[in-house]
């Protein structure tokens, strides 16, 4: 028996990789040696679809996705053979013009040689149970139709099978008659009559039989011809295709992402043409499960306009809710009725780091050489939670989304911070945006990243959104440029590589005055040496959103009883994180500086940096003093939860260390460190800190608020 999987292409190489897996691992799993299967790919050359406001360097071509596909194939030909000799071959079909979903599946049914049939998009994959249930039940008894169970997956393959196995939730059959019905109906109504995991008997179908008019939605009338043309079908619950959700509806987007007028008009048609398919067979002709009542089709748009009822009516009732609970959605009605339509004050700046959260970073040190140099020609705004922070000179302070946040930020003509904004926040028409961001990226950032955990699925979508607003994004070096290009889709013309402004102070003159100042207000005794620890978070160890969770993998017992004679520690984590670090008992020893406001002056006063995946290490490489990594789950974090842009095992400047034992050894025996790596590190100090001098906060006003080119 032949199988045909029939698998449309269009680009997304990455899916591509993981459907291509995901085969190989489920016919590993597969015992039955009479059954084949033959892989239509059918690859669209078609002419790539234009993005607006991508950068043209970070796109690729209809062509270069094809040339990924055709040598990811090949690749596979080669696996399944040795692998799974003789199990399966791979078609490759290439069409030519543009086509949709429904012409690539109808030209892979026409080169289709399989008696049965089978729909996988190349986005998807399978779970490597599948192929091997699907078998097994086939050997038992052929039917017309089998139709699986679809789950929704955000993540590539390999982290939801881990996801998975953690949770132990793997589908089991169910073949109670009366559940299956009801099953197969919930899975049409969830996936809006999806023809995905479908095992369809070929004499059922013939060429053309998607509608190739119906862009968006060419399953519905499919699926409800081939459930009424047959009363053999059959519903297998340990058949589980995973529908992955896509995260990037800019460059990768879903077909129920695309932006088109008249969707919604189109979806309802397509939902009462099925059901109106499924009413021209007669009574005999339609399908049945397992003896129960016909009327699958019908059954399943019923409850899928009753669900979406439901689902809008809570809705609504939730945003009502919300403005009466939360006074940001008053404040944001105001915002747009009455602080909107007043004058934009050409002189107001507002700055704002981290949310609020702290007087810092890049915004504090632009700020300080705006009100030395330009005094009261302009008026300085800075959203501050704490309002007793201290600040130099005259300053207005506010609350992040307090009512007087959303005046000045609508009113203020600058507006200068350093994470991304809400997503609901746009920006003034004639506004300037200046977003200097908060570190050189060694994390895949946004783009860049296959999955993005502990995010909504339209972060990416929300980023994007967001970063058209900004008029100016600054960089540290020719690296990061290159980075936040690809990162952010960002137009490199915008992208202003002036250096950091926060790592001005690691510049300053009176550098040593400073410190001295710093080491008093925290306490630290005299003669003592620093180590300060700065870790950033997990990914996937979160709360929620922007909510991460943190153990401290240090044990202060053991490091206190080796070094306390001569070092103190400062304890400084992300300011993602929820957690806060305990350091009650070790007075004199161990310090929690998290919410220490600029760790700008961290640094000065640090003799060694001990990080791990944070991007601190670029700043303070400024100073060129040690740094160590302590790296306890690199593996993890590299394969499976970010990926970096450089090479940590040979381009930083110190160590990986990937036990404590390892690292206090290396605190021992720091000048032997230094001695090593002391190439390493002037070849990292010329890559990665060559602008900064002192100088960056000059060159950004120049160009932002003196319209210079900042030489």
């Amino acid at each position: 028996m032949l199988i045909s999987i029939i698998m449309p292409y269009y680009n997304g190489i990455h899916f591509l990789s993981d459907a291509f897996e995901s085969i190989r691992q489920a016919l590993l799993h597969c015992n039955n040696n009479d059954i084949k299967y033959e892989l239509v790919l059918v690859l669209d050359d078609g002419t790539e679809k234009a993005v607006p406001d991508i950068p043209g360097s970070v796109i690729k071509s209809a062509a270069e996705y094809r040339e990924e596909a055709y040598g990811l194939s090949g690749e596979y030909k080669e696996l399944f053979e040795q692998e799974v000799p003789g199990k399966i071959t791979i078609n490759e079909i290439p069409v030519h013009g543009v086509y949709n979903v429904a012409a690539l599946r109808n030209e892979g049914i026409r080169k289709a040689t399989g008696c049965y049939l089978y729909f996988m998009d190349s986005d998807d994959y399978l779970l490597p149970e599948t192929l091997n249930n699907m078998e097994e039940l086939l050997h038992k008894e052929e039917h017309d139709i089998i139709a699986g169970k679809l789950v929704t997956g955000m993540f590539k393959y390999e982290t939801y099978l881990s996801e998975i196995n953690q949770k132990k939730e793997a589908a089991t059959d169910n073949t109670a008659e009366n559940k299956a019905h009801n099953n197969l109906v919930d899975r049409l109504c969830s996936y809006r009559l999806s023809a995905l995991n479908i095992l369809i008997r070929r004499e059922y179908l013939s060429s053309n039989i998607f509608d190739e008019n119906n862009e968006l939605y060419p399953d519905m009338s499919f699926t409800a011809t081939i459930l009424s043309c047959t009363d053999d079908i059959y519903y297998a619950d340990n058949m589980v295709y995973v529908k992955r959700i896509h995260n990037d509806s800019v460059q990768f987007p879903a077909l129920d992402q695309v932006k088109i007028t008249g969707r919604s008009e189109l979806y309802k048609k397509s939902l009462d043409n099925a059901v109106e398919i499924e009413a021209k067979y007669s009574d005999n002709n339609r399908g049945e499960i397992h003896g129960k009542r016909p009327g699958i089709i019908e059954e399943a748009v019923a409850l899928v306009k009753h669900k979406e009822k439901t689902v809008k009516r809570k809705r609504t009732l939730r945003r009502i809710g919300n403005f009466f609970r939360r006074p940001t959605f008053l404040f944001r009605l105001i915002e747009k009725v009455i602080f909107r339509r007043l004058n934009m004050k050409d002189n107001w700046i507002v700055f704002e780091s981290f949310k609020g959260k702290s007087y810092s970073d890049s915004c504090k040190y632009i700020y300080e050489y705006l009100a030395d140099t330009e005094g009261d020609n302009y008026k300085y705004i800075w959203v501050l939670n704490n309002k007793k922070t201290n600040i130099p000179g005259n300053v207005e302070k506010v609350k992040y989304l307090s009512l007087r946040w959303f005046y000045y930020t609508s009113r203020a003509k600058y507006y200068v911070n350093n994470v991304r904004q809400p997503a609901w926040k746009h920006k003034r028409k004639g506004s300037v945006h200046l977003e200097t961001w908060h570190g050189t990226p060694l994390k895949k950032l946004v783009f860049d990243m296959e999955d993005v955990h502990s995010a909504t699925a339209t972060h990416k979508q929300d980023v994007y959104d967001q970063s058209r607003g900004w008029d100016y994004l600054i960089s540290d070096n020719p690296f990061s440029t290159d980075i936040f290009e690809s990162c952010f889709l960002y137009p490199r013309e915008q992208i202003i590589e002036t250096g950091y402004p926060r790592n001005d102070v690691l510049y300053a003159p009176d550098i040593n005055d400073r410190a001295d100042i710093i080491r008093k207000k925290l306490g630290i005794a005299e003669g003592k040496k620093v180590i300060l620890y700065a870790p950033t978070w997990r990914d996937d160890e979160y709360y929620g959103p922007g909510q991460y969770q943190f153990a401290l993998k240090l044990n202060l017992d053991k490091m206190r009883e080796r070094f306390a004679r001569e070092y103190v520690v400062l304890l400084r984590t992300h300011y993602y994180i929820a957690d806060a670090i305990d350091t009650n008992g070790y007075d004199g020893f161990a310090y929690n500086v998290s919410r220490y406001d600029d760790i700008a002056e961290l640094y000065l006063i640090a003799d060694m940096c001990i990080t791990d995946y944070s991007s601190v290490f670029f700043d303070y490489a400024n100073l060129k003093r040690p740094i160590l990594f302590y790296v306890y789950d690199f593996e993890k974090y590299k394969n499976k939860l970010r990926g970096f842009y450089i090479d940590m095992e040979t381009e930083l400047p110190g160590p990986l260390l990937y036990t404590e034992e390892e690292l206090y050894e290396a605190i021992d025996n720091i000048d032997k460190i230094c001695e090593a790596y002391k190439n390493r590190y002037n070849s990292f100090y010329d890559r990665f800190c060559g602008i900064d001098d002192g100088n960056a906060a000059k060159r950004v006003a120049d160009i932002v608020w003196r319209n210079s080119d900042g030489k």
